[in-house]
């Protein structure tokens, strides 16, 4: 999508105006500092990701088969539901140009495909090869 879309000024003026490209080689949009906040960021979301649904759906008992109960799967499909959410909204209040066409096109996308791979994981043999206990939670 980013090769798709992507769009740089011509090389001639590029290496005429090397003001062009000052944030880069001053390190302004990624350091150390943004590195980090990212990261922290990131550990603080997939906190929140796993611990609410965890609580409020989720359970840690086992069934008399020795199999986790529908409950806990239902937790980690709507933790990893949050975790789309919080990357998608983080994305697009960063992106450059957050109410561009391509912006909103790319976000659309990303939810469009989360809504395919929880049908495909909870509706179809594919899912119930790859995790039987999960059909029919999404």
């Amino acid at each position: 999508i980013v090769l798709g879309f992507d769009r740089d000024v011509p090389d001639e003026v590029a290496n005429a105006s090397p003001e062009l490209y000052a944030e880069g080689l001053e390190r302004i949009h990624f350091n150390s500092m943004v590195f980090v906040t990212w990261v922290l960021s990131a550990v603080g979301h997939g906190c929140i990701a796993w611990l609410l649904p965890s609580l409020w759906v989720g359970t840690n008992q086992v069934d008399s088969e020795g199999e986790l109960p529908i409950d806990f799967w239902r937790a980690s499909c709507i933790s990893f539901c949050m975790i789309m959410v919080f990357v998608n909204c983080r994305l697009w209040m960063w992106s450059l140009n957050p109410l561009s066409g391509p912006t909103f096109g790319v976000i659309s996308l990303s939810f469009m495909l989360l809504l395919i791979c929880l049908f495909v994981l909870g509706e179809t043999s594919l899912g119930t090869a790859f995790q039987p206990e999960i059909g029919g939670v999404p």
